[in-house]
């Protein structure tokens, strides 16, 4: 039996995530890595050249590969946010199954079109890599919530403090735009829909009433807040919405010194469920007896795993785009009805080794709303 092809448009950046599993799952007898679209090759120079000593084609643009490579199984999209829709719909098009990178898109309008695109082609698949939707931990929260154990589910909430400094807002033409400066797309890029959009994402997936499925959000308040002048949107924010019914509570920010993973916290009638990023993971009853609980552990491989199944199995669970669409909704639903505020300069610091911000009390301010379970604690700064 011949095994399934693929292949990968993009080397750089977050590519080399999707290289580092393809070599892997190449290595352990599961796929036949065919090709890779790599645009201006002279940039990357040592990807292409590990590529090709590995027997992989390398073309410059999708078209000329889906041209040369009839049957291929599946692409990775790890590319700029402005082609997840139409590299998407053209990969199906082919008959080539998908897994394009989160965000899916910056509106539900385009995400419409995705489905309908995939809907038109109901023998393959188009996965998100919302990577958590893969972790068995947090599935295995949401099956113990679904089943009653744990009572009914009152809220959610969670913070994360993750520094980014010039590198961060560097690296690439769009970090910190609205749109993107080479095609206008629309890009959105923030805490909330790029870094932290993970963590967003699994609070939706908690949050639904089904196993496959996330819950639709209405924001209720937020605050968006920039430190950082030479971006577009924001750099920290605190958000209240109502995921379905159950009311979550978000604080991130990129301006602080000190790294806090993102910790989440599922308040249930009859016990609670904790979940932090490189950390523990846990499951009490109301009286605190541990139901469960463990370790976090790294789900991008287990995501790749299933992607892979599911070409031969279908009834594999992995973030579909309707599931990925919630979030979607969430980010326009804040650029279309928030306006950014300024943080005041006299509040803002710069650590000069990496151009790191910090501001007064902003951090005190985010442990208020974490510890109160509402994002929007009030004006910022007092």
């Amino acid at each position: 039996m011949s095994l399934p092809k693929v292949a990968v448009v993009g080397v750089r950046g977050f590519a080399s995530m999707y290289i580092r599993h393809f070599i892997r799952l190449q290595d352990a007898g599961r796929i036949d890595w065919a090709a890779a679209v790599v645009r201006s090759p002279d940039k990357a120079p040592e990807e292409v050249a590990l590529l090709k000593s590995r027997g992989m084609r390398i073309f410059p643009d999708t078209k000329s590969m889906y041209d040369a490579i009839p049957g291929l199984a599946l692409v990775g999209l790890p590319v700029g946010i402005e082609f997840h829709e139409p590299m998407t719909c053209e990969a199906l098009e082919h008959g080539v199954n998908v897994l394009v990178e989160k965000p899916v898109s910056t509106t539900t309008a385009s995400v419409d079109r995705m489905i309908a695109a995939a809907n038109a082609h109901p023998d393959l698949s188009v996965t998100v890599g919302f990577q958590h939707m893969a972790d068995r931990n947090i599935r295995r929260i949401k099956e113990t919530i679904l089943s009653g154990r744990l009572g009914k589910l009152q809220s959610i909430r969670f913070h994360g403090f993750w520094p980014r400094g010039d590198a961060y807002y560097g690296r690439n033409n769009w970090a910190g735009k609205i749109a993107s400066p080479a095609t206008g797309a629309l890009i959105l890029d923030s805490p909330a829909n790029n870094a932290f959009a993970h963590y967003l994402n699994i609070a939706l997936f908690l949050a639904a009433d089904k196993l496959e499925a996330t819950a639709e959000p209405v924001i209720t308040a937020a605050r968006l807040l920039r430190a950082r002048r030479t971006i577009e949107t924001f750099d920290t924010c605190a958000i209240d919405f109502n995921a379905g019914s159950v009311p979550v509570s978000a604080f991130l920010t990129h301006t602080c010194l000190d790294t806090t993973e993102p910790h989440i916290v599922v308040q249930c009638t009859a016990g609670r469920a904790d979940w932090e990023l490189n950390g523990d993971w846990s499951m009490h009853d109301a009286d605190g007896s541990e139901i469960a609980g463990g370790t976090d552990t790294d789900c991008y491989g287990t995501m790749f795993n299933d992607v892979v199944a599911k070409l031969a199995d279908r009834s594999i669970f992995t973030c579909s785009l309707a599931m990925a669409r919630n979030h979607a909704a969430l980010i326009e639903s804040l650029y279309r009805d928030y306006q950014v505020e300024e943080i005041p300069e006299r509040l803002i610091h710069r650590r000069e080794s990496d151009g790191q911000l910090y501001v007064d009390g902003l951090l005190d301010y985010g442990r208020e709303c974490s510890a109160r379970g509402v994002a929007n604690a009030g004006p910022f700064p007092r």
